[in-house]
């Protein structure tokens, strides 16, 4: 891989890496297709061709099995179809890395199964997922490899094969899981 500086979001956009945060950060007054194209707008001479960003979010939406088109406000929209939004905003721009920050705190069993499909299918069409989650259930089933950060300092990654409770948990909290335990024995009388 290549070593990369990168000190701004549009920095990061120009080096095909887009992010999801947490708290979702679409822009609440704009229509889905303005929010999919934020900073990629299609115009000429300042003024925007909707037509023509409303067929890409069109295209971009179908290809992630959106139940909803570009005309949706996205007022109506759930957490989980503004999450579709924001990754329509990756695809739209041919990201090659999508980091996912706790991507399922707010949505249900339901919407978790289908974001993980997609995870799924996004990343056999050849994009990178960062996935970012405090949630040891999910890492272990979409993970391929797992990098362990402690008070923000690199303390090792472990491949998919390597990857069980007791090494991830030792590798997060600096000991063995069983340290935290106190062990009494009982004399027997």
């Amino acid at each position: 891989g290549e070593r990369i500086e990168i000190s701004s979001p549009l920095a990061a956009r120009r080096h095909g890496i887009a992010i999801i945060y947490q708290e979702l950060s679409l822009a609440p007054n704009l229509s889905v297709p303005e929010n999919i194209h934020l900073g990629q707008e299609i115009g000429r001479a300042g003024i925007l061709d909707r037509a023509t960003m409303d067929r890409a979010a069109e295209a971009a939406l179908r290809r992630l099995g959106a139940d909803f088109g570009p005309r949706t406000s996205l007022a109506t929209l759930s957490v989980a179809e503004r999450q579709l939004v924001e990754i329509a905003r990756a695809v739209h721009a041919r990201s090659r890395i999508l980091v996912m920050d706790e991507p399922t705190t707010a949505l249900s069993s339901r919407e978790t199964d289908y974001l993980f499909a997609l995870i799924r299918e996004l990343r056999a069409g050849g994009l990178a997922i960062i996935y970012i989650s405090h949630r040891m259930a999910e890492v272990y089933e979409l993970a391929d490899r797992v990098t362990v950060l402690r008070d923000g300092t690199y303390v090792g990654s472990v491949q998919r094969g390597q990857i069980d409770p007791d090494t991830i948990v030792r590798m997060m909290v600096g000991r063995e899981l069983s340290s935290f335990y106190k062990h009494e024995h009982r004399a027997r009388l």
